[in-house]
């Protein structure tokens, strides 16, 4: 592919394009927000996040830098990759983590959990590698509370799954104890409880790490932006 044919391209070819040139799982660092230390994989929200997602309105993922063809083409890819061949897609992020020194690896900074079995794999990557910390955001309440249903409530220690809130009108159940995120809105009127307790986000990962260490239980605070 020349750069003149990829310039006479429309933004539907390019993505289609770049997310089908190869099979290779886009896993990336150097985020805005989580920095250098912390490695990312992410999902199209358009495939992945719940359709009555109170977020998706007005959601980041949906608008700006996130529909450019090359980052829209990876989170394709990726989600292509894991419905084409679920050992083969983890087997490229172990090998991913075993090449490169990353501490830290975050699920969905953009989309969220594609599938029930995609939780029986995030485990399995967690024990594999002991040295790394996971954590994922996640409004599929449901899939984890029936994956812990089924293993005695227990995920590895190095696997934070946090359960994301959203505004006053929006409820699930969290019969784990899970830790939990809170947005705290410009429009006041809009917020849930938020804990008193909750720790106050610092607005770089890298800096604290705090939804990595978490603890069940406890929660995290997020100003809207």
């Amino acid at each position: 592919m020349t750069n003149l044919e990829l310039k006479t391209m429309t933004k539907e070819e390019k993505i289609e394009y770049y997310a089908n040139r190869d099979n290779n799982v886009v896993i990336r660092n150097g985020n805005s927000k989580t920095g250098t230390m912390v490695a990312t994989m992410s999902m199209p929200a358009q495939h992945t996040c719940r359709e009555d997602a109170p977020c998706k309105k007005g959601c980041y993922c949906l608008k700006g830098p996130q529909t450019w063809p090359g980052a829209f083409a990876a989170y394709s890819k990726n989600y292509r990759l894991w419905m084409l061949d679920h050992d083969d897609f983890f087997r490229q992020v172990s090998h991913y983590l075993n090449k490169h020194n990353f501490k830290y690896f975050r699920y969905f900074d953009a989309g969220d959990i594609p599938e029930p079995e995609f939780i029986e794999y995030m485990v399995r990557l967690a024990k594999k590698h002991p040295g790394v910390k996971f954590m994922s955001f996640t409004k599929h309440y449901d899939w984890v509370n029936e994956y812990l249903a089924n293993n005695d409530g227990k995920l590895p220690k190095n696997l934070n799954i946090v359960f994301s809130n959203w505004d006053k009108e929006w409820h699930f159940d969290n019969p784990f104890n899970l830790p939990e995120s809170y947005v705290n809105f410009k429009d006041q009127s809009r917020n849930p409880e938020i804990p008193e307790n909750a720790k106050q986000c610092k607005g770089h990962c890298s800096k604290c790490f705090l939804c990595w260490n978490i603890k069940r239980g406890q929660s995290v605070e997020f100003h809207q932006h």
